[in-house]
């Protein structure tokens, strides 16, 4: 930028120095000035030239008031916080898991059986949980059959499933598991879901259904 001022400024005072020279050279060819094209065009050229200088460019001294980038303060951040997702650790649970064991299709008169497993996932990376009841219950509310004998020990990170085969079409359509699981410490809860699925000719039907909480057991 020091350069280009420079030069500029250059340009500006050499400026009248070559009109006179110009000036000087008609005279010493003793010719009337109005009469001397060379005069004129030389005077011109040289004015043209020092006013067709580039535009001013900012000068050191021009960012002697402003505060340089480097020690601007960093923006604030946002009011807003994004809230992470709290853990959902638990000492025990009895769960409602919603199953299928058919579906209506066009009307009423018409179903479609549907094979629905159960998952249990223990999803703590260092607990074991503790399976105390699988029990399987109608659309009309009455207990059907239970899949525990005892208590069972679900180890970290281990699954187990419950599998009602297409053809058990005895829970029908409001059919449910009660689940209860219980743990020495709070841990991870378990993810619990059932899957129903059929392919009966031409259709191809699967879906999931999440377990709802009944109860949470905090000691």
């Amino acid at each position: 930028m020091g350069a280009l001022f420079f030069a500029k400024r250059t340009r500006l005072m050499m400026a009248p120095r070559f009109a006179s020279a110009a000036i000087g050279f008609c005279k010493t060819r003793r010719t009337n000035m109005a009469f001397c094209p060379l005069g004129v065009i030389l005077c011109l050229a040289f004015i043209g030239f020092a006013g067709c200088a580039q535009p001013d460019e900012p000068t050191p001294d021009s960012f002697a008031g402003e505060t340089p980038a480097s020690q601007l303060e960093p923006a604030a951040p946002p009011d807003t916080a994004v809230a992470l997702t709290e853990v959902n650790m638990s000492r025990g649970q009895t769960l409602y898991v919603p199953i299928y064991s058919h579906i209506h299709f066009k009307n009423q008169d018409r179903t479609i059986n549907l094979a629905a497993t159960v998952s249990i996932r223990n999803t703590d990376p260092d607990r074991a949980i503790v399976l105390s009841k699988i029990e399987y219950i109608d659309n009309s509310g009455q207990f059907v059959r239970r899949y525990l004998d005892g208590p069972r020990r679900l180890d970290p990170l281990a699954s187990t499933s419950v599998v009602i085969e297409e053809t058990d079409a005895a829970g029908g359509l409001g059919a449910n598991f009660i689940i209860d699981w219980s743990a020495p410490q709070p841990v991870h809860a378990p993810i619990v879901e059932s899957i129903m699925i059929s392919s009966q000719s031409s259709l191809g039907i699967s879906f999931t259904s999440p377990a709802r909480v009944l109860s949470e057991r905090s000691e």
